[in-house]
């Protein structure tokens, strides 16, 4: 054979997917069609989620759908393939009897995972929050209140104000109530307990009054009535409306510190503070 037909052959198994040369050519070829299809969908998600001026996208379903359209890029490459190889195709067809079986067995490896995807989905079509929606959640560690950063194929992620990240699965957060802070008023009423003794009772709600009408997470005073009595203590409660939901508990810690400051400075006794 001369060099040209040598060549010709050569070439004819690069074109040939039932060849082994032409089998790992075509698989490049697909790798890299499949690879920048689904860069140009990552930098198409990023754009749309950056540029809220000029579009109007919801960047909860962008996050999701631009996940779900690179995995189903990498699937339809993995199929084509699998069918333009005839000997894979011949193989596929040997192996279709354990299919089922297969199917069986990685559907209930993967219970969990499937849940939630599915809730993942449920998630973006009821749209119960958003991304950069402030929320609270029932987590292991107890009530937790964060933003939500992203929602994947499998996880929401929320940044709780002192930065931790919580990862919660989407089954879990679909079946729970949530509460969405950002969607309701965001003000909050908090009554913060003081006792004091009895013959300080004015004295001690005037100076309170005033200390929380001066904190600057407080949106207004409401009042500081006489809760419980006894033969020398008066409980009060220090009512204010806390301006966010999430500062509530820092807002508490404030009035209960500034509130001791305050009382002792004044010369009077603070017997204590705080939930019992």
């Amino acid at each position: 054979m001369n060099s040209q037909g040598a060549f010709t052959t050569f070439i004819s198994g690069l074109l040939n997917p039932a060849t082994l040369q032409g089998a790992l050519l075509l698989g490049a070829v697909i790798f890299a069609v499949a690879w920048g299809v689904t860069r140009a969908i990552r930098a198409l998600g990023r754009a749309a989620s950056n540029d809220g001026s000029r579009l109007t996208v919801d960047r909860t379903s962008v996050t999701f759908l631009q996940q779900f359209a690179q995995v189903m890029v990498w699937l339809i490459a993995i199929a084509f393939f699998a069918h333009a190889v005839p000997q894979l195709r011949s193989l596929g067809t040997a192996l279709l009897a354990g299919v089922s079986i297969a199917s069986v067995v990685i559907g209930l490896a993967a219970q969990s995972t499937l849940s939630n995807f599915i809730a993942g989905i449920s998630l973006l079509l009821y749209r119960p929050f958003r991304v950069q929606d402030r929320i609270q959640v029932n987590a292991p560690t107890g009530v937790e209140t964060g933003v939500v950063e992203a929602v994947t194929l499998g996880y929401t992620v929320l940044r709780t104000l002192d930065r931790r990240r919580v990862v919660v699965p989407n089954a879990l957060i679909a079946n729970q109530v949530t509460v969405n802070l950002t969607h309701t008023s965001k003000r909050v009423l908090i009554s913060v307990p003081f006792t004091v003794p009895l013959d300080q009772l004015e004295s001690a709600r005037e100076l309170l009054l005033q200390v929380a009408a001066a904190h600057p997470h407080c949106e207004s005073v409401i009042d500081c009535p006489v809760t419980a009595l006894s033969w020398d203590t008066a409980r009060l409660a220090l009512r204010v409306w806390c301006r966010e939901a999430i500062l509530t508990t820092s807002l508490e810690w404030a009035l209960i510190e500034q509130g001791q400051q305050a009382l002792e400075g004044a010369g009077l006794k603070l017997l204590s503070a705080g939930p019992r």
